[in-house]
């Protein structure tokens, strides 16, 4: 639950919902970018890569990680841009 409450709020934030309501990411599977940054926080976390997400399972994921590895040096839960 609270995985998929972050993969809307990551979605709201990069404005990716479309006209009907639904959204391109909750589809769409992660990027190459997002895989390699996930791969390697997945790493530094000690926690299983997660392969077949969707790009906004993957952005919520990435902004775990980056919390709870300290990657995410301002604390507004977002360390960069969106890795789309």
């Amino acid at each position: 639950m609270t995985s998929n409450i972050r993969a809307a709020a990551a979605i709201d934030r990069i404005g990716m919902t479309t006209a009907g309501g639904s959204n391109a990411s909750d589809t769409k599977p992660m990027t190459s970018l997002q895989a390699d940054h996930l791969r390697a926080l997945c790493k530094k976390a000690d926690e299983p890569f997660l392969d077949g997400i969707s790009e906004a399972e993957a952005e919520a994921k990435i902004q775990e990680l980056e919390r709870k590895t300290g990657t995410d040096v301002d604390g507004d839960g977002q360390a960069g841009k969106p890795l789309l």
